[in-house]
């Protein structure tokens, strides 16, 4: 009975071919650093003695170890090699043979709201993918600060190796009509440059556990900012306003803190250093439902 779902699944779509381009995967992906993950809806294919619903082997830099299978006798899905299921993590009840469609249904549902979004799965190969970083008012934290706006969101990984949490941070600097916008004389600057990060991650519920983390730039760059368009590494992005990088950490339950910025740039500075904040976002330990 668990697999009813699932073969009916099967009767509409067979899966997609193995041989297309890892970031097309039908379920979307992220990635960090060496890890990433863009997983592929297969069909029919079989893990030890459960059904495999959707399957990562095409994920790149050797990561192949993401699955998702169904518990042929429950129908539950279930995040292959970890605790975790992937739909009705709250739930207590002892047969899920919906579990499978639900799963499905729900991804369509965060597809149409905006929940996750199309974007580069990987910086500067063109990877144009499903995002799985989520954006809703619980999941996402938003802050402007002298006309720079900084978003922040993360998703639990289990699959990965030496971490927990991927999270994505995403900056830029305001134009002209978008909330939050200050023109230059307003703001003092024409450009500005990321000088420092300056994260406190808070470990516990009680706050009294904050773990400090200090450095130059982030992940080795230092990204100057222009009312819609950045730069970064001497590479100018036309026509892109957003500088989006991924990054992981290992544990706590929010993520904050905040950067400083230079007023024209690191190397000619216009003005004195200020800080853009990051406002707390969530890491959720327990989500309802995983892709």
């Amino acid at each position: 009975l668990g697999l009813l779902a699932t073969h009916a699944l099967w009767s509409f779509y067979g899966g997609q071919r193995r041989e297309i381009m890892y970031w097309m995967g039908l379920m979307g992906g992220m990635s960090a650093y060496n890890y990433g993950t863009c997983t592929h809806y297969t069909g029919g294919l079989m893990l030890g003695e459960s059904a495999v619903v959707g399957v990562c082997p095409l994920s790149y830099r050797n990561q192949t170890d993401k699955f998702f299978t169904v518990e042929p006798q429950t129908g539950r899905v279930k995040c292959h090699g970890t605790q975790y299921y992937a739909t009705s993590n709250s739930s207590k009840k002892e047969y899920y043979y919906d579990a499978v469609l639900d799963w499905m249904d729900e991804y369509v549902r965060r597809l149409e709201v905006g929940y996750y979004r199309i974007g580069l799965l990987t910086t500067g190969n063109g990877s144009i993918g499903i995002l799985h970083y989520p954006h809703s008012p619980v999941t996402t934290s938003r802050c402007v600060t002298r006309g720079i706006e900084c978003c922040a969101m993360a998703i639990l990984s289990p699959w990965s190796h030496g971490f927990r949490f991927v999270y994505s941070i995403q900056l830029r600097l305001l134009s002209e009509g978008e909330d939050g916008y200050e023109d230059p004389q307003s703001r003092g600057f024409d450009t500005c440059q990321l000088k420092s990060r300056h994260w406190r991650i808070r470990l516990d519920d009680d706050g009294d556990n904050i773990q400090r983390v200090d450095g130059d730039g982030v992940v080795g760059l230092y990204p100057l900012m222009r009312e819609g368009s950045h730069r970064v590494g001497g590479i100018e992005y036309e026509n892109n306003a957003t500088f989006s990088y991924q990054s992981c950490t290992n544990e706590g339950v929010s993520f904050g803190g905040h950067m400083l910025f230079v007023p024209g740039s690191v190397d000619i500075p216009t003005g004195s250093a200020f800080p853009v904040h990051l406002a707390p976002f969530p890491l959720q330990d327990n989500p309802e439902y995983m892709y």
